[in-house]
């Protein structure tokens, strides 16, 4: 039942892994009454992040290895579910991304890789048969058998072994807390040899 109501993410397995069919239930009806008091504050949240995720865009473009995402010139602001960009070790100067990320969070700053394989990898779609246990692919309502084993999405993959995302909260933070971010992506690039 846990796995219907939350995306179908097992209790120890990794955040981003489903096995079979699972849906967004999760919510009761006493956080659906939080949720209406604390939309009250959604227009001043949504301008914070976006304000904020604009002065990292500038900021962090400037340090070699670190790539903003681009938004479309139609964006007029951006809500920031996740704020995510790519770590390329090379030009950043040979750090894995898992060393820079624990750079990040010993400097105070939380953030993770990002999502760990694309979709097509997880192993409800990796696996093959008849019967409702290996819906999707099974399922009548499937337009057409699939084999998603020899599916590869060069992108999507760089995408997985390169994001460094941190979270919506961050992004309500102050100027300062955001210049705070700044210093410390300095910080380990000036001290990029030492990890």
């Amino acid at each position: 039942m846990r796995g219907f109501i939350n995306c179908d993410r097992g209790l120890h397995d990794p955040w981003y892994h489903h096995y079979r069919l699972g849906s967004n239930y999760r919510m009761t009806e006493f956080q659906a009454a939080l949720l209406l008091v604390q939309l009250g504050r959604v227009e001043e949240q949504t301008a914070r992040r976006t304000e904020n995720g604009e002065f990292l865009n500038e900021q962090l473009s400037q340090i070699s290895g670190i790539h903003v995402l681009r938004w479309d010139e139609r964006v007029t602001r951006r809500s920031h579910h996740l704020y995510q960009m790519r770590y390329a070790a090379e030009e950043f100067g040979g750090p894995s991304r898992d060393r820079f990320v624990g750079a990040l969070n010993a400097e105070g700053i939380p953030c993770w890789g990002g999502y760990c394989q694309p979709l097509y990898r997880h192993s409800i779609f990796q696996r093959s048969g008849d019967g409702p246990e290996y819906c999707p692919l099974s399922c009548p309502y499937y337009a057409r058998r699939m084999d998603y084993t020899k599916v590869n999405c060069p992108n999507a993959e760089r995408i997985c072994r390169e994001a460094v995302t941190f979270g919506q909260r961050m992004l309500l933070g102050t100027r300062e807390d955001m210049a705070d971010v700044v210093r410390a992506f300095h910080k380990i690039y000036d001290n990029r040899s030492a990890l």
